[in-house]
Parts: C-alpha cells; sequence; structure tokens
C-alpha cells in the first residue's frame, strides 16, 4: 500500500528572492540544462532578426547571435541573454522560444510559441516574487503575431480553451524505468498532477492553477503555477495528435530540503499515452 508522501518548502522574503536574482545571471539560471540529453535544440533562428506586436500594445524585437544568445528589447535598450528554441513536436512551421530575462530587480522570464506560416504567437511573461508568498511564480499572458507574417484565410488563431478539460495523459521520458507523472485535467483554470516515488513506495498528488491555450487542433499550450509548493511555473506544449511535448520551468526550485535555487529549464522528448491512470493507485 503506498504512503502519502509529505512535501513542505521553506518561505522566502521578498528581500531573499531579489537577492537570488542579483547573484544570479542569464547562464547561472540555467545550471546544467543546457547539457541535459532532454534539451532539444533548433538552429532556425541563428543570424536572424524576428519582432512581435502583441495585442495589448508591447513590441518586441529578437536578434540570435548563435544558438545560445540573443539581444532583445522592448524599447531603446538591447539586452542580452541565453536562450533555448526548441522545435515543436508534428510542427515544422513552429518554434517555441524561452529565455531568462535580465536587468530586473525581480527574477524574469519568456515563454514564446510561435508560427511562421500564420505568424501568430502566444507569449507568458512570468517573474518570481508573489506578494503573498514571495518564492511563488506570477506571470500574464498575451495573444499576438509575428511581424511581416500576414495569417492565410482561415487560419485558426489561438485561444483559451477547455477542450482539454476531463482528459488525462501519463508522461514519461523514454527508459524511465517506469517513472513518470500523471495530467489530469481536472477543469477550467486548474489540473491535478500525480507522481509515484517507488523507492519510497509513495504517492504525490496536487491540484494547480492552470490556463489552457489551443494552439491548433491536436496542440495546446498549458501554463501551471505551483502554489502552496515550491511556486516554479510550469509550461507545457503538447501535441496530443502523436502524444509528445515540450517543457519549461522557472522559479525557486531544487530538492524540498533546500529548495533555494533559482533556475529555468526547458524539456523535450517526453512520450505520452492517454487515459491510463496508475494501476497501483486503485
Amino acid at each position: 500500500m503506498l504512503e502519502r508522501k509529505l512535501r513542505r518548502w521553506p518561505y522566502l522574503t521578498m528581500d531573499e528572492v531579489k537577492a537570488k536574482n542579483a547573484a544570479s545571471s542569464s547562464l547561472l539560471i540555467w545550471n546544467d540544462d543546457l547539457e541535459s540529453e532532454m534539451l532539444d535544440s533548433s538552429d532556425r533562428l541563428v543570424g536572424k532578426t524576428v519582432s512581435f506586436t502583441f495585442e495589448d500594445g508591447v513590441k518586441r524585437e529578437y536578434y540570435f547571435d548563435d544558438i545560445r544568445n540573443l539581444h532583445w528589447s522592448e524599447g531603446a535598450e538591447k539586452i542580452a541573454d541565453v536562450y533555448n528554441a526548441a522545435p515543436v513536436p508534428g510542427h515544422d512551421e513552429m518554434l517555441y522560444l524561452h529565455h531568462y530575462r535580465s536587468g530586473n530587480e525581480l527574477p524574469q522570464c519568456s515563454d514564446i510559441v510561435f508560427d511562421f506560416e500564420t505568424g501568430y504567437a502566444v507569449d507568458v511573461e512570468a517573474f518570481v516574487g508573489n506578494p503573498e508568498n514571495p518564492r511563488e511564480v506570477m506571470h500574464s499572458i498575451r495573444f499576438g503575431s509575428l511581424d511581416g507574417v500576414i495569417a492565410p484565410e482561415g487560419a485558426f488563431k489561438p485561444e483559451y480553451t477547455s477542450e482539454l478539460v476531463g482528459k488525462s495523459v501519463y508522461w514519461k521520458h523514454p527508459g524511465g524505468e517506469g517513472k513518470g507523472i500523471q495530467y489530469i485535467f481536472s477543469s477550467q483554470k486548474y489540473y491535478t498532477y500525480c507522481m509515484r516515488f517507488l523507492n519510497a513506495g509513495q504517492v504525490w498528488m496536487s491540484t494547480n492553477p492552470a490556463d489552457y491555450i489551443k494552439i491548433k487542433d491536436g496542440l495546446y499550450f498549458m501554463t501551471v503555477l505551483e502554489e502552496r509548493q515550491t511556486g516554479v511555473q510550469l509550461c507545457m506544449l503538447m501535441n496530443l495528435d502523436i502524444l509528445s511535448d515540450v517543457q519549461t520551468g522557472f522559479g525557486i526550485g531544487g530538492p524540498v530540503e533546500t529548495s533555494n535555487r533559482l533556475e529555468t529549464w526547458m524539456r523535450s522528448k517526453r512520450e505520452g499515452s492517454l487515459g491510463e491512470p496508475f494501476s497501483d493507485l486503485r
């Protein structure tokens, strides 16, 4: 019989969060994840300039120096940061861009999913520093387009959706020896995840605020804020037709016992299966 796993994360003050940010950098925040075998990268942007206009009036321009370094601006100042651009599973016409945003008092990052054919883009701007619990991430979501691209007539425009509600996906990495995570799309604005800790005979389950966005038929973008836990933001771009995804994480993570490392990461190559809950949880 499995037991419930006890997990608690230490409280951090706003000053402690600011100090972590001051001691970090666009490179350090990636830790060793730029060398991860689960990092999938595209060189499609290298040497190019791309710009976006969002529906709230924000304009942003990027220049990609190489496969890891970029400069971006939302005005006159150009800021250098480390990034990754991941291929979107099943969609050669799309990319998923993830980078830290340097030069701020609180830690910030950007996640942008965009389509070269339609021009449509979805941007998640996140920062660590929830006034109620400073270690928790908050975010805003905006819709926009890639400058210079006109959407073909009839092209689907990304929008919030409830199509996932009531569904479930079990995700695991190839060779994961049975270790995986169950996503249960519980309701509008919330999702539930379940993990087994095989060596300890324990199970963990939690429900978190989530936003669901339909990008195209079968392709969904989900953002999650792990409230009352480690506080990190997770973003998942999921192709449910071929059951493959790209995920990013951002916030103050690390082991539960210490859980005080400012970090960001991007991972691909998971394999999913629909509607198969853990058999030994019944």
